[in-house]
């Protein structure tokens, strides 16, 4: 009896221990089973926060689009309106003397009285006959012409016109002051256009010699007339604008030098376009049987050359010119482009941070039992953000696995200075993350070989602020702050680029280590304007700068060349 209760009592024992062995893997597989679905959760939200992102970013880029081509319609709108005023303003002012001339009796009556004395044979009034004879009695009438041409030609000289001259109802000549000008044929049908609606009519604008050249039909009116007056004749002014399309096509108030003033007129054989060379001269170019240019604000072929532009453009009534501006299609589709790139780049950063934010939730919680295994998902995160920065664009192809670098030596250095374990904690991740700023630099700023300019060196200045306004809502705001401050400036104004520098005491410790370490990084690899600095030359060039820590340089030099080159794998 006694070995038979020995024998229960050891087999209740076995099968305790059994149940507590099962039990306690039914307890690990249950909390597996919850740790894998927790993961398929959080990538599950991922996902669902990466496709509300690119859906966000996408109709933020149809919204900034439509801000884009607004802004460039107003300042090309701005400028055809003003342009149209500044060019009502000069055809008024050069209508001014030639009205007042038109409308003076003394013209109108004496072609007039020629038309009702001779009609269409001028011819008369120049013969000998008449000439010889003052007793012709059309002798006092060239006297009469005599006069009307010197006082035209004494206008003419101070009005600064070309030529002018008086034409019967016919379009034949009576007076014409410059005998050497040719009479332009593109006068008949202005004689036509001024006598049917009664009012100054302009030739399209051509060239003589260094100048251009208009030529204005101003109809004459009989004097005293029961009905509305007949036309008797026409004042034809010539005279150059030069100075007119000088101020037209000046970029001088214009608000965007990307854009391109030009200036069209129209004859019987087309429209000529008239603008400014790089060198502010003007030039024409003449198109033949082309219909009126289209006014409204779209992207169309130019009118000066066969670019692809965006165009603005106004008209004047009279004379029937067109005020147009253009822009290169491909600069607004490049201003649209980047505003894209800067608002994806935003919408993946956030969807990072996003995914970083719920990460260190899950982690926080995964910690309480786990929290090895919490900051390997945090860290394995980190890691995702270094190589989406790293590869995710050829911009930054240059940058591949400079994170990693700067962390190694950082952490080196952080060794040989006897920081604590926060310190090189803090250290190790914000180097990691150090490049974060970058994805904000234009893409050709970063590919750019040769020197930087100023104000492209300011937008590379730029990338540790955008770093910190990324970051310190995600992260510890000390290792954002690390972040920023690593960059040895501190931005005073975000628009402009201005900044100004730290010293020393100023900065973190954690700050002062990645900045030499970042620096020294930099100096040692291919740039795109430069080749890798030798070693001991990079190491001179640490002691030139005063921003630099002289502890922290010190540690760098306590390194040999070879151990310097295994941590930042340089051949």
């Amino acid at each position: 009896m006694c070995m038979e209760q020995t024998k229960q009592t050891m087999d209740a024992s076995v099968t305790a221990t059994k149940n507590s062995a099962q039990e306690s893997e039914e307890e690990k597989t249950a909390y597996s089973y919850s740790q894998r679905l927790l993961y398929m959760v959080l990538a599950g939200l991922v996902l669902a926060v990466g496709i509300v992102a690119a859906l966000i970013c996408r109709a933020q880029v149809k919204v900034m689009e439509n801000e884009v081509i607004v802004s460039q319609q107003n300042l090309a709108q701005t400028w055809v309106e003003t342009s149209l005023e500044n060019l009502g303003v000069g055809v008024g002012k050069v209508l001014e003397p030639i009205n007042f001339m038109s409308q003076a009796e003394m013209f109108r009556l004496f072609v007039n009285d020629v038309t009702q004395a001779v009609g269409d044979d001028l011819a008369r009034l120049k013969s000998p006959e008449v000439l010889e004879n003052e007793d012709h009695e059309l002798h006092s009438m060239t006297e009469e012409l005599a006069y009307l041409r010197d006082l035209m030609l004494d206008s003419s000289k101070r009005q600064g016109w070309m030529d002018v001259g008086l034409f019967n109802q016919n379009g034949l000549e009576i007076i014409r002051c410059n005998q050497t000008k040719a009479i332009q044929a593109h006068l008949k049908p202005l004689f036509l256009t001024a006598k049917d609606k009664r009012q100054p009519t302009f030739s399209s604008i051509y060239g003589q010699g260094q100048e251009f050249l208009v030529d204005i039909v101003e109809p004459l009116y009989e004097v005293m007339s029961n009905k509305e007056p007949k036309v008797v004749g026409y004042l034809v002014v010539t005279l150059p604008v030069k100075s007119l399309l000088l101020d037209i096509l000046s970029k001088a108030h214009l608000q965007n030098n990307d854009f391109r003033p030009s200036l069209l007129t129209f004859d019987s054989q087309g429209y000529h376009a008239f603008t400014l060379d790089a060198q502010g001269h003007i030039f024409v170019v003449k198109h033949e049987n082309v219909a009126a240019p289209k006014l409204t604000f779209a992207k169309r072929k130019s009118y000066v050359d066969d670019a692809e532009v965006v165009s603005h453009g106004a008209r004047l009534s009279n004379p029937l010119w067109y005020v147009l501006v253009e822009k290169k299609a491909d600069l607004v589709d490049a201003e649209i482009s980047s505003n894209a790139r800067e608002i994806y780049g935003l919408g993946v950063l956030g969807s990072l941070s996003i995914a970083l934010t719920l990460a260190i939730i899950v982690g926080t919680f995964i910690a309480r039992s786990r929290a090895q295994e919490g900051q390997k998902c945090i860290g394995g995160l980190v890691h995702a953000i270094e190589c989406a920065l790293d590869g995710s664009d050829p911009q930054f192809r240059y940058l591949q696995g400079r994170s990693l670098k700067v962390a190694k030596l950082s952490l080196r250095l952080a060794k040989i200075l006897k920081l604590s374990t926060s310190n090189q904690e803090n250290i190790n991740l914000a180097a990691r993350l150090s490049q974060v700023g970058k994805i904000f630099v234009p893409r050709e700023i970063m590919t750019k070989r040769g020197i930087l300019t100023d104000a492209e060196r300011k937008q590379v200045q730029l990338a540790p602020y955008h770093a910190y306004n990324v970051l310190k809502g995600v992260l510890p705001k000390r290792v954002a702050l690390i972040v920023y401050q690593m960059g040895g400036k501190v931005v005073d104004d975000a628009e402009t680029g201005a900044n100004h520098e730290l010293t020393p005491a100023e900065m973190l410790i954690e700050a002062r280590v990645l900045l030499v370490a970042n620096d020294f990084c930099a100096m040692t690899s291919q740039r795109g304007n430069r080749p890798p600095l030798p070693l001991p030359t990079a190491r001179e060039k640490l002691l030139e700068r005063t921003l630099y820590d002289r502890e922290v340089i010190a540690a760098i030099n306590k390194l040999s060349d070879d151990e310097i080159k295994a941590i930042l794998d340089i051949a």
